[in-house]
């Protein structure tokens, strides 16, 4: 699954699994594919055990003039993702 997140001073994407699901199942599967998925993603798995290919920026997201950017930023990461995912695992 891929989730967005919007924090205080960053926001940002990462792979997890379902809710309530295994996280050493879900990293295990991930990780048989970290490498393919790091070139996709030009990042790498990162040392979490429930969120993976971690990317963020910082931003404020409560000054209006930074919703373009901050649309932006996560309509390209979302497809970037998207992509790889779809490139890897089906």
């Amino acid at each position: 699954m891929l989730s967005l997140y919007i924090g205080k001073n960053t926001y940002g994407i990462f792979i997890r699994g379902p809710r309530k699901s295994d996280n050493e199942t879900v990293r295990q599967r991930i990780l048989e594919q970290a490498d393919l998925l790091s070139e996709h993603l030009g990042c790498d798995i990162g040392d979490s055990e429930n969120h993976f290919f971690i990317q963020w920026i910082s931003g404020d997201y409560t000054d209006p003039t930074q919703y373009p950017v901050i649309i932006d930023w996560f309509t390209s990461k979302l497809a970037i993702y998207e992509d790889a995912l779809n490139d890897v695992f089906l």
